[in-house]
């Protein structure tokens, strides 16, 4: 696939992924891929629940044991009760362990289930109760040996505020942080990422389709800067972000089914914005990574076929492929970017939860089909380190 290239240092640095963090080799360096609903999306196209799913889903485990994509090993979580059908997990490790969060049935708080490494059980390690209500679940990156958390709440497409929790294995720090106030963000899932592991970077979308970021560097402290990143109607999904000394870059699919990526140096607050793929191309959301010498997004189109574009470090020149035919997926996908190649989790259309991956340097995609038809709701979620993978799912 050509993703190996030299890179302008100025311009984009190597770079951890937040809705798709790329591991490094070193133990514990994982990735964090939260998984997201563009909740304004035709339910059609979001792989919608049917009625009997009210009552909600259990979460599903899948990890691969052995380091193969191949093999897989899974186990539904049922501690604490059902969460949420409609609204995707999402999916981290702490120093330790993994958490994975959801939204509950109602929609009034989300919880947070952990597993220690060599343990064969899951707790229910927290639920936070949400006074206006929760539509997505909090998006995850690691920091400081834990987990942080930041989450949309409010009125949905009418009006929203952005929060945060910083978790360690399950448990919160301390009361969660109001970032904003305004009421002026959209119901979509934020991107999160940590530069250099002391400033906090989140990028959300507002209910106007701007694209805003806002940075703390005394986390988890009250004092957040703010800053537009893309004026209105430029964004219409949860946006993906990745950052690391010399750049942070951000993705989003706009109204019109374009895709775009925007990159800034350094921070110098003028961002440089880049059309991925053109109107009518993606849909339902995006997921960002940022390894191996190149940017890499993956998304999926109107006809449900699923797309993975790419740029080599230092150019402009974007280049995409299909990794599967019309009507294969719908909802967000989630990809990761380990084990010298790129791994992609996906909702099947036919409600199938589906893993596809290519080795580095090459454009032939393997399927895997992890469950069959009418088993997964909303999208998975993924994270990886070195060999191996996890998935969280939502199943009945």
């Amino acid at each position: 696939m050509g993703r190996k290239g030299p890179r302008d240092k100025a311009r984009r640095a190597a770079a951890l992924t937040v809705t798709a963090r790329r591991a490094r080799a070193r133990l514990r360096r994982w990735l964090v891929v939260p998984a997201a609903l563009a909740a304004a999306c035709a339910p059609a196209l979001l792989g919608a629940v049917p009625a009997q799913a009210s009552a909600g889903c259990n979460v599903h485990y899948w990890w691969t044991p052995f380091n193969s994509p191949w093999s897989w090993v899974d186990a539904v979580i049922t501690q604490g009760g059902p969460v949420s059908c409609t609204s995707a997990p999402a999916i981290g490790r702490f120093d330790g362990g993994t958490d994975i969060a959801g939204v509950s049935p109602d929609h009034s708080m989300y919880w947070v289930f952990s597993n220690t490494d060599g343990s064969p059980s899951w707790v229910k390690g927290f639920d936070r109760s949400i006074l206006d209500g929760i539509d997505e679940a909090p998006s995850l990156a690691p920091r400081d040996g834990g987990l942080e958390l930041a989450y949309m709440s409010g009125n949905g497409v009418y009006g929203n505020d952005l929060f945060f929790d910083l978790f360690d294995d399950g448990s919160p720090r301390g009361f969660p942080n109001r970032v904003t106030a305004s009421g002026t963000l959209g119901p979509w899932a934020p991107g999160m990422a940590v530069l250099d592991g002391t400033v906090t970077l989140i990028v959300a979308t507002g209910i106007d389709y701007s694209l805003w970021i806002y940075a703390n560097d005394s986390s988890p402290g009250p004092s957040w800067k703010s800053e537009q990143i893309a004026g209105t109607w430029k964004a219409a999904d949860a946006p993906s972000i990745t950052a690391e000394p010399g750049t942070t870059e951000v993705s989003a699919i706009a109204p019109d089914g374009s895709l775009w990526f925007y990159w800034m140096i350094d921070r110098f607050n003028t961002w440089y914005p880049e059309e991925v793929a053109g109107p009518g191309s993606a849909t339902a959301g995006q997921s960002m990574t940022h390894s191996d010498g190149a940017i890499q997004i993956a998304a999926a189109a109107p006809d449900g076929s699923l797309w993975f574009y790419w740029a080599a470090d230092g150019t402009s020149t974007w280049h995409a492929e299909r990794v599967a035919g019309p009507g294969s997926v719908s909802g967000t996908p989630s990809m990761t970017g380990a084990a010298s190649a790129m791994e992609i989790a996906a909702t099947g259309a036919d409600g199938s939860l589906r893993f596809y991956w290519a080795a580095d340097g090459t454009s032939t995609w393997y399927p895997v089909l992890l469950s069959g038809p009418g088993t997964t709701f909303a999208s998975p979620a993924m994270t990886a380190s070195g060999s191996t993978f996890e998935i969280a799912s939502l199943t009945q």
